[in-house]
């Protein structure tokens, strides 16, 4: 059984695989490349936590985040960036 949801937004599989290896132990991960995907990860899988990087193709992680503040439960989110 896993305690907690976790999601990893980032255009980097590599990125992302390794955060998943090194942080998902205990968590249940799920990750995703895009701003669209990560959306609707937030809505249907319901991660308690977020590792996302701003520069999100399509709905970039700014957009994102604001989407997050319009909604009643709202994940942990550590932000990421290359810049």
């Amino acid at each position: 059984m896993f305690l907690r949801k976790l999601l990893i937004a980032d255009p980097s599989d590599i990125f992302c695989q390794a955060l998943i290896n090194m942080l998902g132990i205990g968590y249940e991960a799920r990750m995703c490349h895009n701003g669209y995907d990560t959306l609707e990860y937030l809505e249907n899988f319901n991660p308690d936590i977020v590792v996302m990087d701003l520069t999100l193709s399509g709905f970039d992680g700014i957009s994102v985040l604001k989407e997050l503040c319009a909604r009643p439960r709202r994940p942990s989110i550590m932000v990421t960036t290359r810049f």
